[in-house]
């Protein structure tokens, strides 16, 4: 577990560093992808990198002793962020949808879509289409909350694969630590008000931002996963530390698949929503009938 009042890491962020009286440049992946590798070896354009901020070091004659090994401690530092690439926990965002066809090595997010407009269904549903690779296309319905559900929306995707694919599915992102003393958030309980819980298709988070879920409505989809994912810090704009609720699933090369995802949220803004998010949790949305026909349809079509 890990504690939510870090130190800053100013080394993530600044371009150049000051180092005996000079720079020494701090690199990035600049890949449109997310790697996860955490191994330095498959990455040796990084491991480039480490011989020349070795000679941006190199002691002056004036330098002290004590100078240098500080010098030394901040490289020793640099190596370890120039070798570690990050993880999706660096750069998950709520509400999105990321592909990994490496077994996690590397994810896709949508950066543009193919198609997008409104549809009318008896409400304004919103549309679009993504090809993170050739050969996999996403379908997205975006569905407002309906009267009997109001803290939920739902999420409909059609995932067509050519290849095998890792999907990760998040829903709100909220802090991440227990109000009373600040660590890390664990497993809800009666001992305390916030916490998570995560099981098979749906996760919970309560936190001082607010109560926010994320379920698959679908009751054929066993196999996604629910989960709680740590985000890294400093990467969400309103909480230092973050958590996002999350559902996981894997694909198979010619897969179609429909996951019909509900996201839940209840702000803390709200009056009494301490008392009233389980009540809103319980209210779940149901099916719209243009969308079981819509699966009815591609049933039909796919025989």
């Amino acid at each position: 577990m890990h504690d939510c009042i870090s130190p800053p890491r100013s080394a993530r962020i600044a371009p150049v560093l000051e180092l005996g009286g000079r720079t020494a440049p701090v690199f990035h992946n600049q890949s449109d992808e997310v790697n996860t590798s955490s191994t330095s070896n498959r990455h040796p354009q990084r491991r480039a990198h480490f011989p020349s901020l070795l000679r941006s070091i190199m002691p002056l004659p004036s330098q002290s002793h004590a100078s240098l090994v500080r010098q030394i401690r901040l490289l020793l530092r640099l190596r370890i962020l120039c070798s570690h690439p990050r993880t999706i926990r660096s750069r998950i965002r709520s509400r999105a949808l990321p592909l990994s066809d490496d077994l996690g090595e590397t994810w896709k997010m949508r950066r543009t879509v193919d198609h997008a407009e409104i549809e009318n269904y008896g409400v304004p549903v919103l549309s679009s289409s993504m090809s993170p690779w050739p050969d996999i296309t996403v379908q997205t319905y975006l569905i407002p909350p309906a009267a009997g559900s109001p803290n939920w929306h739902i999420r409909v995707l059609k995932i067509t694969t050519g290849r095998d694919v890792q999907t990760t599915e998040g829903g709100f992102a909220v802090y991440g630590c227990r109000d009373s003393d600040g660590r890390a958030l664990t497993a809800l309980s009666n001992s305390s008000w916030d916490g998570y819980h995560a099981a098979n298709k749906g996760a919970l988070v309560i936190s001082r931002s607010g109560a926010v879920g994320i379920v698959e409505l679908l009751p054929t989809n066993d196999g996604r996963r629910g989960g709680i994912l740590n985000a890294d810090p400093n990467s969400n704009l309103i909480e230092a530390r973050s958590v996002v609720p999350t559902l996981y699933a894997d694909m198979k090369d010619g897969e179609t698949r429909w996951f019909v995802t509900a996201v839940f949220a209840v702000p803390s803004s709200v009056e009494g929503w301490k008392g009233g998010w389980r009540r809103g949790w319980d209210d779940r949305p149901r099916l719209p009938n243009w969308l079981e026909d819509k699966f009815d349809e591609n049933m039909r079509s796919s025989k």
